[in-house]
């Protein structure tokens, strides 16, 4: 009885996964700097979003875990300057003071949900989401 419960109000229903997503970041000709965060929100919902960090090359890459359930459809697409990377001082976690902070090469539209104009539709096979922006922040 329970299961015949579960299948009609549709818990046990299996999300159709993503195939991944991966790309090369670009802002006015420039990589993005190495740990740069990407994140993809889906626009249905905050549920399912996930986030990514830029290599030392402007290059990133995520396919999700076994189990754990990205779904398929529109995401927006947000990007996050680098942040301080966090050491262990004296017993405490705190921010590397020789951290040298990178300021955001890209306007501040691109880092929320409301305001980014970049959007993709991830599959179930690998889509390749290159991010080219051509204004820069610096300009």
């Amino acid at each position: 009885m329970c299961i015949a419960l579960l299948s009609a109000c549709g818990c046990g229903k299996k999300i159709e996964q993503i195939g991944g997503v991966s790309g090369k970041t670009e802002v006015a000709g420039a990589p993005l700097p190495a740990g740069t965060q990407i994140t993809f929100y889906k626009t249905e919902s905050d549920i399912n979003s996930f986030s990514v960090r830029v290599d030392q090359n402007g290059n990133y890459q995520y396919k999700p875990a076994v189990g754990v359930p990205v779904a398929l459809g529109k995401y927006k697409v947000t990007l996050t300057p680098p942040q301080a990377p966090v050491i262990e001082q004296n017993g405490m976690s705190i921010p590397d003071p020789n951290w040298k902070e990178v300021k955001p090469s890209f306007e501040e539209k691109y880092q929320k949900k409301e305001t980014t104009p970049l959007e993709v539709s991830l599959t179930n096979e690998p889509t390749v989401f290159d991010i080219q922006i051509s204004d820069s922040a610096t300009k």
